[in-house]
């Protein structure tokens, strides 16, 4: 394929060759007009062997390996055995302006496009010098003179066109380059995040990309001239483990992945993931560390907002019961190690169900979230306030060396819902009743312990509300006792165990019958 005109023009004006460069070259080379005379002289004998060196030129050529790779077929081969006649042929013909180089030029193009290295370009010309060095020696005759000045004109311009090839290759290759580096700069420019290298043994950054400056502001001088700014750039909190971690890593040869908080240049706390890999010297060189920066901070605030939903309630922002138990584990290992209490408080709101069915939800809603703030207002922040659902909260009490010290927390709790409600023209006055169980005296584990202070909530709630009640192991036998009758009676009917009597009612004065009672008798198979 041959390139496009305008193609070698701007090669020309990138490689600066214009009329007065071609004078210069010239100048340089000692290449005079007698020099053109000389070759016009011998052009007329060189283009009567013409053919005879292209054959010549192509035996030679073809009987290397990565030469006859580029000849597919004999037609190929012809076509270029007049083509390179006709550009050696030129090398006499006396025109050596700005057409001529550009011609030159093209050649130069073609044959950096096809892969021909400059070893066989230099190659090429100087099986040309040879093939017509004894047409000269015969041309000129005993005229040594003449002979030394007519193959110096011809090895002025041959090298003239040499140069010419030369810098074709030398523009294709810094043309190559430069699109490297516009492909490696627009890649790397392209990528949010930071790309970095540094000194393996000094930990010091080497080069670090323009994204550096636009993720945490800090200039990117600072990068590559302070040798502890990776240091410095870390978290406190987070700096021992990061720095130790990648050090083992790097002393190990091994690729690691790490995320750590850094700070930003304007106090800004972020996120990053870091990815590290050890690459090998060559050469006898030491390795070098290359590195990629990830701001991944919104990545974590997605992730904390998703755990908070999964274990806080979204009406009142209160611990969720999956939360409540996490907490509970630790509160109850904190509480063997060091011998204390942990107290569940189980509470329910007394006649919250009247406010949502005759006020609506949006009431209920303010309500529950009025009674929330309350109870948080109650405890210390050891203890925790949760939500399980509905009216139902439970206070877990942490570190509790005292009983007493319960009972106070469920009074000021009892006290503190007991105030009027005001929610907009409506002012309510609800109470609650609490139920108590102790860790580990009433059970140890969690859903014994919420069990069972379920149960003396239920006691509470019987006993008239608006109170505490702790729970005893009667409390539970009682609970037991009703949930067995109530499940026996749910299938008594079905049993046919129930009979029916009718019992008369006499008037004592006058003996007469007035009426009858009717009476429903359980037949129980094991109680009868």
């Amino acid at each position: 394929m041959k390139p496009d005109a305008r193609i070698i023009t701007t090669i020309a004006q990138e490689l600066g060759i214009d009329n007065a460069e071609i004078a210069r070259r010239k100048s340089f080379l000692e290449f005079t007009d007698a020099d053109v005379e000389l070759l016009r002289q011998l052009h007329v004998h060189m283009l009567e062997v013409g053919e005879d060196f292209a054959v010549a030129f192509y035996s030679h050529i073809l009987s290397f390996p990565e030469m006859a790779a580029l000849v597919p077929d004999v037609e190929v081969l012809e076509r270029l055995k007049k083509t390179q006649a006709t550009h050696f042929s030129q090398l006499g013909c006396g025109k050596y302006g700005e057409q001529y180089v550009q011609q030159r030029l093209r050649v130069g193009v073609v044959h950096q496009q096809v892969g021909l290295d400059p070893k066989w370009y230099i190659g090429a010309y100087r099986k040309y010098l040879s093939f017509f060095l004894p047409l000269i020696l015969q041309v000129t005759g005993n005229n040594v003179e003449k002979f030394c000045a007519s193959f110096d004109a011809l090895m002025k311009i041959v090298m003239f066109d040499m140069e010419l090839a030369i810098d074709t290759y030398i523009h294709a290759d810094k043309r190559k380059i430069t699109q490297l580096e516009l492909t490696k700069r627009n890649l790397i420019e392209g990528i949010d995040a930071i790309v970095w290298e540094a000194d393996i043994t000094t930990m010091q950054f080497t080069f670090v990309s323009p994204q550096a400056l636009e993720m945490l502001g800090y200039p990117l001088e600072r990068w590559t001239h302070e040798p502890n700014f990776w240091r410095d750039l870390i978290l406190p909190e987070d700096r021992e483990s990061a720095i130790g971690f990648c050090m083992q890593e790097i002393a190990a040869g091994r690729d690691h992945e790490m995320e750590y908080r850094v700070v930003a240049a304007d106090g800004r706390i972020l996120w990053v993931h870091e990815r590290i890999s050890v690459v090998p010297g060559s050469d006898g060189r030491a390795p070098s560390l290359r590195g990629l920066i990830v701001d991944i901070s919104a990545l974590k605030e997605s992730e904390a907002k998703l755990t908070y939903q999964a274990t806080h309630d979204e009406l009142t922002d209160l611990p969720n019961r999956t939360l409540l138990q996490d907490r509970m584990r630790q509160a109850m290992a904190l509480a063997d190690r060091e011998g204390n209490m942990v107290a569940i408080l189980f509470l329910d709101l007394d006649r919250f169900k009247v406010v949502n069915d005759s006020l609506g939800h949006d009431i209920g809603d303010t309500v529950l979230q009025t009674a929330a703030g309350r109870l948080t207002g109650c405890v210390r922040e050891v203890d925790t306030v949760a939500r399980l659902g509905g009216d139902e909260f439970v206070l877990m009490l942490a570190g509790i060396s005292r009983t007493d010290n319960i009972a106070n927390v469920a009074n000021k709790v009892l006290e503190s819902l007991a105030r009027a409600y005001t929610i907009g023209e409506h002012e309510l006055v609800l109470t609650a009743s609490i139920g108590i169980s102790v860790y580990p005296k009433d059970g140890v584990d969690i859903q014994t312990l919420l069990k069972n202070a379920d149960t003396a909530m239920y006691r509470a709630k019987d006993s008239g509300k608006n109170r505490m009640e702790f729970f005893t192991y009667e409390m539970n036998a009682s609970a037991l006792r009703r949930m067995l009758l109530e499940s026996q009676l749910r299938y008594a009917l079905e049993k046919n165990e129930f009979l029916l009597h009718y019992q008369p009612q006499a008037d004592l004065v006058t003996g007469h019958i007035i009426g009858a009672e009717a009476l429903l008798r359980w037949v129980h198979p094991s109680w009868a």
